[in-house]
């Protein structure tokens, strides 16, 4: 069996240094599993792992360490500076087109739905913890998310979002969460929207 299965031998990228480090893994007797979708790049600075999975034209770039049993979806980039680190831990799921950059910890289990972007920067990294699911068009940056939270249609900038039990026992999920906007006053309705348009 392959160690490394490439869906298209024409068209995809790895980086010398990663493909080293597949080698070595290999002489190891450590099972690798790894599947490469077509069109995906992997740069310099990236540590693969067993079962990982890159779907069609994902682009990793920079300190980003996969755990064990990760699925990344179609058109996903990954990326950090040389500095920093991006950690996804064991049995995550990026799913299709998210955009995913910086000083970044994704705890195990976590899946991350399609639509969402994420920020992490050196002065507010990003510790998304286990068994987190976001989803929606959602953008966070710079926060903390506890374990076992969901997260929907929300803009999070610089939070902690702290795992909360209801009374029936289940978590607070956190939906619809949004900044205090600015600019109001620019925004006003088009003419023949209707009253209920206006405010």
């Amino acid at each position: 069996k392959d160690i490394v299965e490439i869906d298209d031998p024409e068209d995809f990228f790895i980086d010398e240094s990663v493909v080293d480090q597949i080698v070595e893994l290999d002489g190891e007797g450590i099972p690798l599993d790894v599947r490469i979708g077509k069109g995906v790049h992997i740069g310099k600075g990236t540590q693969v792992n067993y079962n990982l999975t890159l779907k069609k034209n994902v682009f990793v770039q920079g300190n980003v360490r996969f755990g064990k049993n990760v699925t990344v979806g179609e058109n996903v980039l990954l990326s950090c500076f040389p500095h920093q680190v991006f950690s996804i831990d064991d049995d995550v799921e990026i799913l299709s087109g998210d955009i995913v950059k910086g000083n970044i910890e994704i705890g195990c289990k976590a899946r991350i739905e399609s639509s969402v972007n994420m920020t992490g920067s050196d002065e507010y990294p990003l510790r998304i913890g286990k068994n987190v699911l976001i989803k929606g068009t959602s953008y966070i940056f710079g926060s903390i998310i506890e374990d076992d939270v969901f997260i929907e249609h929300s803009v999070i900038i610089k939070k902690h979002v702290s795992r909360r039990l209801k009374r029936d026992g289940t978590i607070q999920p956190v939906r619809f969460y949004l900044p205090m906007p600015e600019g109001i006053d620019s925004v006003e309705s088009l003419q023949g929207a209707g009253p209920s348009a206006e405010h």
